[in-house]
């Protein structure tokens, strides 16, 4: 895929989306990580992305903007998941095996080997520029 710049993705972005009104919540959160080195932006979560895209809550437009930004064309963030043990050790999950302890219906610790209980009440998402990001 060749690499896109910050306004070819801003122009797929209002190309693909911009009847929605979820469009500017996508443009505040690109032109909020186009302001900051890459190196703040490695670990957004919800709540980040909220303040980037000026809203008061998580609501339905902001995680419609995140899905675009994640699954689209575009591809300016990818998506993430952490474990959060209960002495809050930090462990980062590939989705691909949060996705398969989901099927399975348990989640083996990454490093004792023991099964994790309730896991789904310590697996947290976040999100990072995605390389077609980080090119443009």
């Amino acid at each position: 895929m060749e690499t896109m710049s910050i306004m070819k993705i801003k122009e797929e972005l209002a190309k693909g989306w911009g009847d929605e009104p979820t469009i500017s919540i996508c443009f505040a959160i690109i032109e909020y990580m186009e302001q900051r080195p890459l190196s703040e932006l490695q670990l957004l979560t919800f709540t980040s992305l909220r303040h980037a895209a000026k809203k008061e809550s998580v609501d339905s437009d902001l995680l419609n903007a995140i899905t675009i930004l994640v699954n689209s064309k575009v591809a300016a963030l990818d998506a993430h998941a952490m474990l959060v043990d209960d002495d809050h050790t930090e462990h980062e999950i590939t989705l691909e095996y949060l996705n398969s302890a989901r099927c399975a219906g348990e989640f083996i610790h990454p490093e004792t080997g023991e099964p994790v209980e309730d896991f789904e009440s310590k697996i947290f998402p976040f999100f990072a520029p995605s390389e077609n990001f980080k090119t443009a």
